[in-house]
């Protein structure tokens, strides 16, 4: 699994450049005919070899684009759209209330009146 290398994405791109370096060998390769002069079961094993390696580089590109998936997608979710936002802004909005109505509640029981000039 990807997530058991500590930068398996520095990992990811050195095992592509292996992979193109292998490449060359391969039939069709500038390199081919170093792998003509090899047995048939060298040959196998080294086909067998670059199989194998871009299937692990398949997998890991696609869990590198399902992590950077992930990683984009939760950062768009602002707090107060999480539960635990939305109950903090019902809260303060509760808490202001309340204040509000011991402020009036001293205000009217001191028996003090607000008195407004109009000009």
């Amino acid at each position: 699994m990807v997530s058991d290398y500590t930068d398996w994405k520095l990992q990811l791109t050195d095992l592509e450049n292996k992979l193109i370096k292998l490449k060359k060998y391969e039939e069709g390769g500038e390199k081919q005919s170093v792998i003509k002069n090899y047995s048939t079961i060298e040959q196998r094993a080294f086909k067998k070899l670059i199989g194998k390696i871009e299937a692990k580089v398949k997998e890991w590109n696609l869990e590198k684009s399902k992590s950077e998936k992930d990683s984009s997608s939760q950062g768009d979710s602002s707090w107060y759209k999480t539960p635990i936002g939305i109950m903090g802004i019902i809260l303060v909005i509760v808490m202001l209330g309340i204040i509000t109505y011991f402020v009036k509640q001293k205000r009217l029981s001191s028996g003090k009146k607000i008195r407004y000039k109009i000009k």
